[in-house]
Parts: structure tokens; C-alpha cells; sequence
């Protein structure tokens, strides 16, 4: 069964989630491309008409990779990454889109595959007085937005 690790979040932050996964595959030396490189080979094998199609035992999808994707197999990612990986393998993929997030939670919904989500957590420190000076500060810069600052202090208590 394929196990899927989505995570979503900053860059760092699924690089932090990947340590986990090279711990695990460390000891196989085994060189892990980028999912453009793996489709790009796997293309290049159908071309071909090779009909011996390797597979991947290990796939990282990051956030950029689906910029490198056409428009056209968004819809068919899921199936996709099933092609090129082996039964059994391990996938992580950062912040994918809707259409294949929707995907998986259909799979693991009928017990298909197993999935993990992580989300990053962001704190956001609240300081009305370091606001209030803030915006104080933007208001004397922009000139002509003098109601709009008014509206927005307002809103905030001001």
C-alpha cells in the first residue's frame, strides 16, 4: 500500500518532514530524483515504446514541481504518481493542489492507500501598541489616504 505524508507549510518546514524520510533510506544509497526528472524519464520510456517501465520506490514532490507540470496532467496527478512509483512506496508531497489533495482523501477514504498530514502551525504575536505606531508611521508616508487610515484604525481600535 502506498503511504503518503502531505505537508503543508513553508519549505523549511517540509524539508524538516523529509529528514524523517532520508533517515529511514539512508542505508540503501539510494540517489532519489525530482519528480520532473522522474516524469520526464517515464515519458521518454513510453516514447520509446520500452515496455519494461521502472518505477520509484521513493518520491518527494515540493511545492515548485508542479510549475513544471502542463496544465493538462493537473488533473490526472494522482494517477501520475501512481504510475511512476512501485506499490508500496513512500510519497511526500508539499502543499498539492486542491485537485489532487482531493484525490488522496478519496483513496484513504476507501482504505486504497495510507495518509499522514502535517500542517505548520504559525504563531502570530498580537502587540496593539507596536500596531498602533505602525500604522501611525504608514499614515504620515502615504499622503491623500487619510480616511482610509481612519477606517482602518477603527476597525482595529485605534
Amino acid at each position: 500500500m502506498r503511504s503518503y505524508k502531505i505537508v503543508i507549510g513553508s519549505s523549511s518546514y517540509f524539508d524538516k518532514a523529509l529528514d524523517e524520510a532520508y533517515s529511514k533510506i539512508d542505508g540503501e544509497n539510494i540517489k532519489i530524483p525530482s519528480f520532473l526528472e522522474l516524469i520526464r524519464f517515464f515519458d521518454a520510456q513510453k516514447q520509446s515504446g520500452d515496455t519494461k517501465t521502472v518505477k520509484t520506490p521513493f518520491l518527494f514532490i515540493r511545492n515548485n514541481d508542479y510549475n513544471g507540470i502542463v496544465n493538462a496532467a493537473h488533473d490526472r496527478l494522482g494517477p501520475l504518481i501512481e504510475d511512476i512509483t512501485i506499490d508500496d512506496a513512500l510519497i511526500f508531497i508539499h502543499n498539492p493542489p486542491r485537485v489532487l489533495y482531493e484525490y488522496l482523501q478519496d483513496k484513504y477514504s476507501r482504505n486504497l492507500i495510507a495518509l499522514d498530514e502535517r500542517r505548520e502551525e504559525y504563531s502570530i504575536q498580537r502587540k496593539p501598541e507596536k500596531f498602533k505606531e505602525n500604522i501611525l508611521s504608514i499614515s504620515d508616508a502615504i499622503i491623500g489616504q487619510d480616511q482610509q487610515f481612519k477606517k482602518l484604525a477603527r476597525a482595529f481600535g485605534i
